[in-house]
């Protein structure tokens, strides 16, 4: 394959929030997602690639409700729309729909118990469900449009100070990742997990070491075949320079 793609987007959005009472508040906003996609084939002698210029857009609300905090504890529901975008050359070829529109929805609570300068606990309940799904073809270097898809899960997190210099962020997720038809995504985790260790030097010297696991993934949709997990490690260190202008 030998294409050169030009791609752009512009998204204008607008945002409200009201607080009717002093525990409740809703956050809601709007924002509109154009794209033009323009492919042009750079190989004279393979005439069978794609080529052409198309543009679409898409309108996509999105709409929170915060409840407390009562002890230091709030509860939330979100409802959002999002998209991803199909390969360029797929939609000047077929004539598919550029956009893939994304619905989520989630319900979940969120505590300080120690109070504000504690770690902060949340727990999350979620749904993403996609109108069409990619999945990448090896043998022809490119992507297929699937069919739509559900993935829905449990997450929960903890971030916060520790114990003075020392800071905590991690979390775990557990996914099921299934077509409309119940095969599996190919590629499309099961565990996800992420977890890392701060401590906060004088000085502005800042040391980290993370963690991050991959969990075993399907590779074929009747997942009689999967890929094994993983876990990397990283140690950083970060120093950031007292130069006052």
């Amino acid at each position: 394959t030998d294409s050169d793609i030009l791609e752009a987007s512009y998204a204008p959005f607008v945002k409200a929030e009201v607080k009717p009472t002093s525990w409740m508040r809703l956050v809601g906003g709007l924002r509109e997602e154009t794209f033009t996609f323009d492919v042009r084939n750079r190989c004279a002698i393979c005439l069978e690639q794609p080529a052409g210029r198309t543009s679409s857009g898409i309108v996509l609300p999105k709409l929170n409700l915060i409840l407390g905090p009562w002890a230091n504890t709030e509860i939330f529901s979100n409802y959002g729309e999002g998209f991803h975008s199909n390969d360029a050359r797929s939609v000047v070829a077929t004539g598919a729909s550029p956009l893939a529109r994304a619905k989520s929805y989630e319900v979940g609570v969120r505590s300080k118990p120690w109070g504000p300068q504690g770690i902060e606990f949340i727990a999350t309940l979620w749904r993403l469900d996609l109108k069409s799904e990619l999945v990448f073809v090896g043998d022809e270097g490119t992507t297929e449009i699937r069919g739509a898809s559900r993935r829905e899960g449990v997450e929960v997190a903890a971030r916060g100070q520790v114990w003075g210099p020392v800071y905590f962020n991690g979390s775990v997720t557990w996914t099921k990742a299934e077509f409309r038809n119940g095969g599996a995504i190919p590629l499309a985790p099961e565990v996800t997990a992420y977890g890392a260790l701060l401590v906060k030097w004088p000085e502005g010297l800042t040391s980290q070491l993370q963690a991050t696991y991959l969990g075993v993934r399907p590779l074929i949709e009747d997942r009689s075949v999967k890929s094994p997990s993983w876990i990397t490690f990283d140690l950083s260190e970060r120093y950031q320079l007292p130069i006052k202008l």
